[in-house]
């Protein structure tokens, strides 16, 4: 596929995006990095991890003991939303600092990020790095074009039943199994990518998938969901969904290990080099938190809490390079604000037409300047469903316009409450909020209208690829 130069690209995207947003200068006179010496960056994705589920973040149970540890060494943005609640249309937001409607991100088939958008990876190799992308979730295949800036991008071998195979590809479920690409494997192959690229400054863009599908679990985490569902099971009518929660939070406690292992092999790997280990995630996962509410278990239905508050933790391999003090921020900042970060971190000039801002103040001093966000804009139009809402500091607001059993048009949510659709709505007790936050609300989607939807070429089967051929039209 053809791709427009990075400059070129610059231009487009400027001219795209009709209300740019300020954004935070590099910090020049800052003394954080060693001279001459390129730190790497690697981004890590656990997919489908709402962030309440990690001990780091207030959870009760021992989930995550290898990622708080690591925790402890770091700074931990504690109130982080997701732009989206499902992973296309957030990754796409997450590398290139746009909102979802502005890449034109919306359906699942088959929505493709634009070339004309520029990502993380396009900017750091044109500033030198070796960008590698390795993704267990085909939502983010090059077939839908996250490949874009990358000199090695691994896509997932297998792929959801209503995409077509390509050589050598699977379907991803069978059977209550699945094909997925698992967490150890993966790391495994990740490390002998790492060796063969040590010459260059690198970023290493890694999705995993264990916790958005726990059938992923290696034989002795089943066993230990198992043994935990059994023994909660007489206090739980419904059993399904207890599975449900002891899977997702034992896939956790797997991957919270499997990362620790990787993440050692890496600095043994690595020996001294500076390097920035980001954890995050895409989006969260419903779970048991709106029974009541259909299909809310999951994610991209919904654009509650549980679905768009996702973690991340900022943690360089060698504490000897690492100049910033490990603390806890509570500011409210986005998933979007994470690719000016990394740039500001590296002294990277900002685009002025992204929508995020940097949040390297706050690992500084505190300080995030006057570009404060006072309101956080979230939204999911895929399958059938179509939401947009937003954040302020009191308050959740959205506007549903799709019909789904116990949802009203509008609703108004306490944000420190769980949210139980009309059986927690406060809009008829607080309509002047309520008309207030839909001012704001509306006059976002005024300033960012959606973009057309991008689609990629219909992809074909191998049979279909040999017809094509026979009639001569390949």
């Amino acid at each position: 596929m053809y791709r427009a130069s990075f400059f070129l690209k610059l231009v487009i995207i400027t001219i795209i995006i009709s209300i740019p947003i300020g954004c935070s200068k590099t910090h020049k006179g800052d003394t954080y990095l060693p001279k001459n010496q390129k730190p790497n960056i690697v981004l890590i994705v656990i997919d489908a991890l709402r962030s309440d589920k990690l001990g780091c973040y207030g959870f009760n149970k021992n989930t995550s003991p290898e990622i708080d540890k690591i925790a402890e060494m770091s700074i931990v943005f504690k109130d982080v939303y997701s732009q989206c609640s499902w992973t296309r249309p957030s990754i796409g937001s997450l590398i290139t600092s746009l909102y979802p409607r502005s890449l034109g991100i919306f359906k699942e088939k088959f929505d493709t990020l634009d070339d004309k958008f520029i990502t993380l990876a396009e900017i750091l190799k044109d500033n030198g790095y070796f960008t590698m992308g390795f993704t267990a979730n085909p939502n983010i295949n090059s077939v839908f074009n996250f490949d874009q800036g990358f000199d090695f991008y691994s896509d997932s071998n297998a792929v959801w039943e209503w995409m077509n195979r390509k050589k050598g590809e699977i379907f991803a479920s069978k059977k209550g199994r699945s094909f997925l690409p698992k967490s150890q494997p993966l790391f495994n192959s990740i490390i002998e990518k790492v060796k063969e690229n040590l010459k260059k400054p690198f970023y290493l863009q890694i999705n995993v998938m264990e916790v958005h599908t726990p059938a992923l679990m290696r034989k002795e985490y089943k066993v230990m969901a198992l043994n935990k569902v059994k023994k909660h099971s007489k206090n739980f009518r419904n059993k399904r969904l207890l599975q449900k929660v002891v899977n997702y939070e034992t896939a956790i406690q797997q991957i919270s290990f499997d990362l620790d292992v990787f993440i050692s092999r890496l600095k043994k790997t690595l020996k001294d080099k500076n390097t920035l280990i980001i954890i995050t995630s895409d989006h969260g996962e419903g779970l048991d938190s709106h029974p009541n509410l259909k299909r809310s278990s999951g994610h991209g239905n919904y654009l509650y809490k549980s679905m768009v508050k996702v973690p991340l933790i900022f943690y360089n391999l060698n504490n000897k390079l690492n100049t910033f003090k490990p603390k806890k921020i509570n500011t409210p900042v986005r998933s979007l604000d994470l690719m000016p970060t990394i740039l500001d971190y590296l002294k990277i000039p900002i685009p002025d037409f992204i929508h995020g801002r940097s949040l390297l103040n706050l690992f500084l001093n505190n300080e995030i300047g006057k570009t404060k966000t006072e309101y956080f804009f979230v939204e999911t139009a895929w399958r059938e469903i179509d939401k947009i809402g937003v954040y302020s500091k009191d308050w959740e607001f959205f506007i549903n316009r799709d019909k789904i059993r116990n949802l009203d048009p509008e609703e108004l949510q306490f944000i420190d409450k769980i949210e139980h659709g009309n059986r927690s709505n406060k809009v008829d007790k607080y309509p002047a909020i309520a008309k207030k936050l839909k001012r704001i609300l509306n006059r976002w989607r005024k300033k960012y209208p959606r973009q057309k939807r991008v689609s990629s070429k219909k992809e074909l089967s191998d049979k279909e690829i040999d017809q094509l051929k026979t009639l001569g039209y390949l």
